[in-house]
């Protein structure tokens, strides 16, 4: 896409948006979506300064001259990277191109910059599952026995709510298992924009799936998938069928119209399915499928010393990823213009999104050891765990690039890449 410099740029009239203060987020709600669903996603301290200066008024030309005044930088060198920024946030429906002004009131600007407030979180229900995965990062099992209380969880999303959180992630463990699941979900399709589901889909009953069909619209579900091969499926992930009944419990889900995106984890026996675990996705009626190389986390840590995959040392392999993500595009999210991101801020782990354990700790991401303790949410009032200096700590962790001095040809540069808890781990 390329604009021509004499287009003014207005924001999206489409959508109702603003932005948080503390964190940069962007956060944004499609007017013409009956389910009122929002997105949000973060920009640097420069992002947030273009956005703010959109009023509608200006042409791009205006906007790219205000900008370099304002950081003093040459706007020869520096027009094609703004000129992306806004291009990124056009697709993100934030703003709109128009050949006439149209002034506006410029984007509205919420909370304060001492308090982080996170708008994902993930809350776990249980660390009992009925699989045994080797790669595990919770370490679950049929042996552990934490749930969170209903109580409890009833309290939790009201706390969550009150503080701005828009969309919740429920996972385990494997979450089925929580005997409150039903109105654990119902809960949160009452009071969050999006829910997702994170779940090995070998026990969801068809009830849960009408449940969810019902506000399909804000419903996100995720499965776990490691082979067509049954053995090689159901040995990796400890119990017998349970590739069978994972696949045929996903097809129920999408031909209820759920959105299900198929998640695979990729180790050195599977390294080479990644196609069939693609075409698999295909022909159970997924609309996304992604795959992750196996991390070193919870039981994953033993695990990786004998199957993790070097892909530098693999002939032909790269070649191969780049055959998929070529074939299987339609289903595979890949995030372009990296420029957009250079200098922003980190994923947002423990700032943006937080992780809330059965037990009530909090931790930055899923991935965060249970020991990284952030605080315990039922135990501490909401706005005071928050206040700590931790998450503000936690929010100027650069990410790991090329841009903040990561080597390329390090032997962990694209394995850390972007993910600040990895590269700790990799140290």
């Amino acid at each position: 896409m390329s604009y021509k410099n004499s287009k003014y740029i207005i924001l999206n009239p489409n959508s109702s948006m603003f932005l948080t203060k503390k964190t940069n987020n962007i956060v944004i709600e499609d007017k013409l979506n009956e389910t009122s669903k929002f997105s949000f996603f973060s920009v640097n301290d420069t992002g947030r300064t273009i956005v703010e200066l959109v009023r509608g008024d200006k042409t791009l030309e205006q906007l790219i001259r205000i900008v370099c005044d304002k950081f003093n930088i040459d706007c020869k060198e520096n027009s094609d990277w703004i000129i992306e920024f806004i291009e990124e946030l056009t697709k993100r429906n934030v703003v709109t191109i128009m050949d006439h002004a149209k002034e506006h009131a410029q984007i509205k600007v919420y909370g304060n910059s001492d308090l982080i407030a996170p708008l994902h979180v993930t809350i776990e229900l249980t660390d009992k599952c009925n699989l045994k995965c080797k790669h595990c990062y919770l370490s679950a099992s049929n042996e552990n026995n934490t749930f969170i209380d209903i109580a409890k969880f009833r309290e939790l999303v009201e706390d969550l709510k009150a503080n701005g959180v828009l969309n919740i992630e429920l996972t385990g463990g494997e979450l089925f298992l929580n005997p409150d699941h039903m109105e654990i979900i119902g809960l949160c399709l009452d009071k969050f924009s999006s829910i997702g589901i994170l779940t090995n889909a070998t026990i969801i009953t068809n009830e849960a799936i009408e449940l969810l069909s019902k506000y399909k619209e804000k419903v996100f579900v995720n499965v776990s998938i490691d082979s067509t091969n049954p053995s090689l499926h159901d040995s990796f992930r400890g119990v017998e069928g349970s590739l069978k009944r994972t696949c045929d419990n996903t097809k129920k889900m999408t031909e209820a119209g759920l959105n299900v995106r198929v998640a695979s984890s990729i180790f050195e026996d599977n390294m080479w399915e990644i196609d069939k675990l693609a075409e698999l996705s295909v022909k159970l009626g997924a609309i996304a499928f992604s795959y992750n190389f196996i991390e070193k986390f919870g039981r994953g840590l033993e695990f990786s010393k004998h199957k993790a995959v070097d892909k530098n040392k693999v002939t032909n392999y790269h070649e191969y990823i780049k055959m998929i993500l070529e074939k299987y595009k339609d289903i595979i999210p890949i995030i372009e213009n990296e420029h957009f991101i250079k200098g922003s801020s980190n994923c947002g782990a423990g700032v943006t999104s937080i992780t809330v354990g059965a037990d009530g700790n909090i931790r930055p991401c899923a991935l965060t050891p249970r020991y990284m303790r952030l605080g315990n949410i039922f135990e501490e009032s909401y706005v005071n765990i928050f206040k700590n200096n931790i998450f503000r700590l936690l929010s100027e962790i650069p990410p790991p690039n090329k841009n903040n001095g990561c080597p390329e040809d390090c032997e962990n540069y694209y394995h850390c890449k972007g993910c600040y808890l990895k590269a700790l781990e990799a140290r």
